[in-house]
């Protein structure tokens, strides 16, 4: 079986930090797991096996089952540094930023390019 878990984290609307876990959105007609394009949802929400936390919609990303070199779970959004070694010690540094693209996810070192 190749289907992993979708999990989210966001930033907690009362200061409190971030929190993990699944998410939803609340409409103003009721209760849907997925957004509808055409209504701003009215809150956003992350629950985990004991809790759910209100979050603030623009801080949501979806991790990517990977973590960083600080075992930190990394998530669409997120600003990465790395290196890219080459075989004559020209080594370089970048920074770029996590993104879904088509049927995965790739780190864009000038997403605006991308994504406008």
């Amino acid at each position: 079986n190749m289907s992993r878990e979708t999990k989210f984290k966001g930033l907690r609307v009362d200061g409190k930090g971030w929190v993990y876990g699944y998410y939803s959105l609340e409409f103003e007609r009721g209760y849907h797991s997925q957004g509808m394009d055409d209504v701003p949802p009215r809150c956003s929400y992350i629950s985990n096996d004991s809790n759910c936390f209100e979050v603030d919609v623009e801080s949501v990303g979806q991790l990517i089952g990977l973590t960083d070199s600080s075992d930190i779970d990394i998530c669409d959004g997120d600003e990465l540094s790395y290196t890219i070694f080459d075989h004559n010690d020209n080594d370089k540094q970048y920074t770029g930023v996590v993104k879904w693209f088509g049927s995965g996810f790739v780190v864009y070192s000038n997403p605006s390019a991308h994504f406008g």
